[in-house]
């Protein structure tokens, strides 16, 4: 699971898309005039900048890896079985962190406004449609939770646990990450070319000023891209009853199937050093991962989301190996100005600290290197479809799930309904035909 301010019609805008949201939001938020991490006359990231976001992003990230690792996400198959109904670790966590998310930034808009505004900015400009927002959404649940047993957070989790085929759901998701950036200026329609203008008053005019291509990530994304802006109301007065729902949903899951019964045999929620625990409580967890909306807003204006740290890993490769006439190219434009050294680097320091904090997690349970995953073949093509859905989508569990929702952004709700509508139908057959 897991991190995250354009117009829309900007194709770099569009290839900037997790956190964080659509896409910018949750994946790629930016810090802006009103975060301490940048200079108020200066859009540009700092060098004090650039520390201050890597010490929060990487104490973020070590929490986040830790607690991932305590619920035991990082298993592929009980991953693979929340969507068969046999096992509901992944839920109860899953909406623990959720409504904690609702409620950090309810709590945000009412005693900080000005960081909850800004927080938000690209929840109001966002650049995704609920139509790819869908579509993402549902290659995460079949390509990610059923057949790779993890999601774009969830695998750095298990890097840091060590899971033995997590290598090559990291690899597939790298591989899906570079696909989708080849087909982005295709799928953004900067690709395409106006027709020439062949009317001599108009002969002047720029391509950029002639007919706008279609552009399909767009498709479907709502006048209004929040619910309280939709229904002209408070943030809080939708957030608030919201976190509530999934608090309930919670205390209702734990009450039916107590934690212990869903933990692999052997594995208890013992009562040890809260560091040392092979496991905690799902809903301990989600709490965990909730409140790291707060330093994350507060200080830097963006929220949770990993997936955008696959392109800017490539980005980073691709700055360091290719000349610079390869990375001015138009078929690499998605992936130029995302490398680690960027605003949209923060993420990669993420979740390089997640598998830090996973890894010390697992040491300190005495559960490092117990599993050895799914199948090879799933572990790969399941990690690539994943990271082609999470990109298509501009965000994946975390981006999406968490953050978005919180955010009450329509698209991120459509990815949610995307990721259970296609992975509950394909892990039911998994699981028992």
């Amino acid at each position: 699971m897991s991190i995250s301010s354009s117009s829309s019609t900007s194709s770099s805008t569009s290839s900037n898309t997790c956190a964080s949201s659509s896409t910018t939001t949750m994946d790629q938020a930016p810090l802006t005039s009103s975060s301490p991490a940048v200079k108020s006359n200066s859009s540009a990231l700092t060098t004090k900048a650039w520390a201050l976001g890597f010490v929060v992003m990487a104490a973020t990230g070590v929490a986040f890896g830790f607690a991932m690792q305590k619920a035991w996400v990082f298993d592929p198959f009980i991953v693979r079985r929340q969507f068969a109904f046999s096992n509901f670790i992944m839920l109860k966590m899953f909406a623990a962190a959720g409504a904690t998310s609702a409620f950090v930034l309810a709590a945000l808009s009412l005693v900080a406004p000005q960081a909850f505004a800004a927080t938000m900015k690209g929840a109001y400009t966002n650049d995704r449609g609920v139509v790819s927002a869908f579509i993402g959404g549902a290659l995460i649940g079949m390509g990610g939770f059923v057949v790779a047993g993890s999601c774009p957070g969830t695998v750095f989790s298990q890097l840091g646990a060590g899971v033995t085929t997590s290598p090559l759901t990291f690899a597939g998701g790298l591989f899906g990450a570079l696909i989708y950036g080849l087909v982005h200026p295709y799928l953004s329609g900067a690709s395409r070319k106006p027709a020439a203008i062949q009317d001599s008053e108009t002969a002047h005019l720029s391509e950029s000023e002639g007919k706008a291509a279609f552009n399909f990530l767009t498709f479907g994304q709502p006048a209004t891209p929040t619910l309280d802006k939709q229904f002209n109301v408070p943030y809080a007065a939708i957030a608030i009853p919201l976190g509530l729902v999934f608090a309930g949903m919670v205390i209702a899951l734990e009450i039916v199937v107590p934690a212990n019964d869903d933990l692999p045999a052997g594995t208890t929620i013992e009562s040890d050093w809260v560091l040392a625990k092979r496991a905690w409580p799902p809903w301990a967890s989600g709490l965990v991962l909730g409140s790291m909306q707060l330093p994350l807003a507060l200080i830097l204006n963006r929220t949770l989301g990993a997936s955008t740290s696959f392109v800017s890993l490539l980005s980073s490769l691709m700055t360091l190996l290719l000349p610079n006439r390869a990375m001015s190219s138009s078929s690499m434009s998605y992936f130029k100005g995302k490398h680690i050294w960027s605003k949209s680097g923060f993420q990669l320091i993420f979740v390089i600290a997640a598998i830090l904090g996973s890894f010390s997690s697992a040491s300190l349970g005495d559960s490092f290197d117990e599993l050895h995953g799914v199948h090879p073949a799933a572990a790969f093509f399941g990690g690539a479809i994943m990271l082609f859905g999470a990109r298509l989508g501009g965000g994946c569990t975390s981006g999406h799930g968490l953050s978005g929702t919180a955010k009450l952004q329509w698209a991120s709700f459509a990815s949610f309904i995307g990721m259970f509508g296609f992975a509950v139908p394909l892990g039911l057959l998994w699981e028992y035909a």
